[in-house]
């Protein structure tokens, strides 16, 4: 509805105007990342115009009216070059702070529903206010020509405050209704101020600057009406209820149906022999259907998790391993090889947890692992780089040990330390000659350190020892790859996907290589995963 002219009361427009912007101020659209109100195709909704003209034809200092509809023209055409997208983390930031305006919404105390430090909140999720570095920023895109009408209004400002800072005041005023009430409160405010001989912008200055003060005394008695908010910070209890849902997510185990060793009782032998034998595929279904008969059972779990390594999948390989750990959290190779899945993956914190416990649950190491506890102090934080120094400590007490020689290895590839991660596997190797899984480890770091001659050799020798072995396959077509070998490649990534079908990601590796050697007619058979023609063409 639009009206124009004088001839109705302004002070009932202006009630008229407040009722109909409250209710279209009622759902604005809400854009999915960062909470940021948008206007549909970057436009404001006409019914602003109608309001600007009926402001300015109803009120006195018009030609303000009209300068601020001109100003706000020039906003609309900027904020479209100027919006900005949040940054992942100024996106988690503002879910947090979601989290937290949702908690002190639910508190009834008028106290707290009228709270500065809500309100805080609630602009933070909203995407209204950002953090960049140490600083918390209005996000209030700059606009062509914003800079210059903001001066123009302040040195108007000045100018009537020199005046006597009452004109535009007197004129709403004498306009009548709410317009006139808010006019002849700051006139008061003005003149009192005055009175005491203060500057009227000072006081504003003052309540701001009792804001902070205002939020921390709020805060602290929002914690002592809420327990719970005393006993830990939010933002830990935030990140505690993270850190619990993707354990919940990598302790799922998907099982697969059909099977057909379901209520067999000898599943778990069965799955065994298969898994000797590298018939990998079969040997998971067999050691599926022995932990769906008893979920408890740690050997079949940790064999399933070790089936599903050696194929190359290592999310799989966690869940299942994840389970192993849950029926016996003392389990050695258990703890080891989650903690090389967990790196694999690139999941510092879990990996370094797990060889942390692995250690622990030996008596021998048992005294270093305190001691290094210790140094942590409480709440103390792990890092690779701090375990990777506790485990050179263990390899020196017991250096005859494969298996620590090989944490070592793992963590100083995680710190990217690629030359002292290929010594402790080859000291590892000196023991344990006969170890697949560690020439593969070997391989894949040499290969990391842009030594991919070596690597082949790794590979190979892995290759020898288990020739099902599908990571080593696969890694081996990496290797060709990485030497822009692709053609040769692409029959490992083959040789790699007869024994595993379901490589996912063994299928990307045979794409890029494929289209790399020029290859383009056969990404049909690779839709259709048609192996058998993927195998004439790039025999072994």
């Amino acid at each position: 509805m639009s009206l124009s002219g004088r001839d109705r009361d302004a002070g009932a427009n202006a009630v008229q105007w407040t009722e109909e912007y409250s209710g279209r101020r009622a759902s604005p659209r809400v854009d999915e990342v960062g909470g940021e109100i948008g206007h549909v195709d970057g436009h404001v909704d006409a019914t602003a115009d109608t309001w600007a003209e009926e402001f300015n034809a109803a009120m006195p200092g018009g030609e303000w009216a009209r300068e601020f509809r001109r100003e706000q023209d020039a906003v609309v055409q900027g904020s479209v070059q100027e919006s900005r997208v949040p940054t992942v983390a100024q996106a988690e930031t503002a879910a947090h702070a979601g989290r937290i305006a949702e908690t002190m919404s639910s508190d009834p105390s008028p106290k707290f529903q009228n709270s500065q430090f809500l309100n805080f909140m609630s602009r933070m999720s909203r995407g209204e206010t950002v953090v960049e570095g140490n600083d918390v920023v209005e996000v209030t895109p700059v606009t062509p020509g914003g800079g210059a009408a903001g001066e123009r209004w302040g040195e108007e400002f000045a100018r009537a405050r020199a005046r006597g800072g009452g004109d535009w005041a007197a004129e709403f005023a004498a306009a009548g209704g709410p317009a006139a009430d808010w006019a002849r409160q700051f006139q008061q405010n003005q003149s009192a101020a005055v009175a005491r001989g203060r500057d009227p912008a000072q006081g504003w200055a003052d309540e701001f600057a009792d804001v902070p003060e205002e939020w921390a005394a709020e805060f602290e008695e929002m914690k002592r009406g809420n327990p719970d908010w005393a006993m830990e910070n939010v933002w830990d209890q935030i990140e505690s209820e993270g850190a619990a849902l993707r354990s919940a997510e990598r302790s799922h185990y998907q099982f697969t149906d059909p099977n057909p060793y379901l209520g067999r009782k000898d599943a778990l032998e069965v799955g065994r022999d298969l898994f000797r034998r590298g018939v990998l595929s079969e040997a998971a279904l067999a050691l599926e259907a022995a932990v769906r008969a008893d979920p408890k059972l740690v050997e079949g779990w940790r064999l399933l998790g070790t089936v599903h390594a050696e194929n190359d999948d290592d999310r799989k390989a966690i869940a299942a391993m994840t389970k192993a750990n849950e029926a016996d959290p003392n389990n050695l190779e258990v703890l080891l090889s989650l903690g090389v899945s967990h790196t694999n993956e690139l999941d510092q914190d879990e990996a370094v947890g797990h060889m942390r416990a692995w250690l622990r649950n030996q008596p021998r190491f048992r005294a270093l692992e305190a001691e290094h506890a210790a140094a942590l102090g409480p709440g103390g934080v792990d890092t690779p780089a701090s375990v990777l120094e506790l485990f050179k400590r263990a390899a020196s007490a017991a250096p005859r040990d494969a298996d620590v020689h090989a944490v070592l290895g793992v963590l100083a590839h995680l710190c990217r330390d690629y030359d002292a991660a290929v010594d402790a596997f080859n000291r590892a190797l000196d023991i344990a000659p006969n170890d697949y899984s560690m020439w593969n480890k070997l391989g894949a770091t040499q290969a990391n350190s842009a030594r991919s001659a070596d690597a082949m050799a790794a590979y190979q020798r892995a290759l020898d020892l288990k020739p099902n072995y599908v990571r080593a396959w696969c890694n081996m077509g990496i290797a060709f790859a990485n030497q822009g070998k692709y053609a040769d490649s692409v029959a490992y990534y083959v040789r790699a996907l007869s024994l595993n079908p379901q490589a996912e990601s063994a299928w990307g590796y045979l794409r890029i290589s494929l289209g790399c050697c020029g290859r383009i007619e056969l990404m049909e058979a690779v839709d259709r995963k048609d192996l058998e023609l993927l195998q004439r063409e790039f025999p072994l």
